[in-house]
């Protein structure tokens, strides 16, 4: 269990879930919460400027994320994990 909220993730750390999961930055974002609304909602970034917004705001990262391995998927619903078990 990584809490990333509270130590944040790296760029790198960000590209390894990214690749596990087969996955745009951005469909990692959580397009809820207050900071994606006000500072990034409508605007176009890079995948590259995505991860670096990440890493700054880690909130702004869906969860839960389950890393098995080489493997990971984003566990919404839960019965997702069943993937990479």
């Amino acid at each position: 269990m990584v809490k990333y909220l509270e130590k944040g993730l790296t760029i790198e750390e960000l590209k390894g879930i990214v690749a596990k999961t087969h996955k745009n930055p951005f469909e990692l974002i959580r397009t809820q919460e207050k900071i994606f609304k006000e500072n990034f909602r409508g605007r176009s970034f890079s995948d590259e400027e995505w991860l670096k917004i990440i890493s700054e705001n880690p909130k702004l990262l869906q969860r839960p994320v389950v890393i098995n391995g080489d493997k990971a998927v984003l566990a919404q619903p839960p019965e997702e994990v069943d993937k990479i078990i």
